[in-house]
């Protein structure tokens, strides 16, 4: 796969980019943290014609993305980074960030991996949200009781 030292899963809601998940970040802090999607000139993908996967070679240093880092990230020890768009069908619905304390660290190979990693998720997701409202549409009214579409029913 694709290494990383953190790792972030985000859900474009509306204008705004989600943490929804991830891995060697403080969840308890960063769920639900979002951030404008489509601003200035920084490294979110904003459409399907954009959605490539960025790579940061040093965020720190030199790059076209003038919004990029924010305080937070440029003093995590992140050097290098890569935004891959989650892609289901043309639409992009959110975004997976990886991250590594090393500068240079992500190369084209990375991206490409990463990109079909990306449109799995971006299935799982759509599918965890349909199963989601489908199981709250067809929950009982208010007083009887509830099940998940998990709990076996037996007839």
């Amino acid at each position: 796969m694709v290494p990383y030292d953190t790792a972030s899963v985000q859900e474009l809601q509306g204008e705004r980019m989600v943490i929804i998940g991830g891995r060697g970040i403080d969840l308890d802090h960063f769920l639900g943290i979002g951030f404008e999607a489509v601003r200035g000139n920084d490294a979110q993908p904003r459409r399907p014609a954009d959605a490539r996967p960025v790579v940061v070679s040093d965020i720190l240093g030199r790059h076209p993305y003038t919004d990029f880092p924010s305080v937070a990230h440029a003093l995590s020890g992140v050097r290098s980074w890569m935004g891959v768009p989650l892609l289901y069908g043309s639409q992009c619905i959110g975004m997976l960030a990886l991250d590594k304390m090393e500068p240079a660290f992500y190369a084209e190979r990375h991206a490409q991996v990463a990109l079909a990693f990306g449109a799995q998720a971006a299935i799982a997701i759509k599918n965890a949200r349909v199963c989601t409202k489908a199981a709250c549409a067809s929950w009982p009214s208010a007083g009887a009781p509830r099940r998940s579409c998990a709990t076996p029913t037996s007839a």
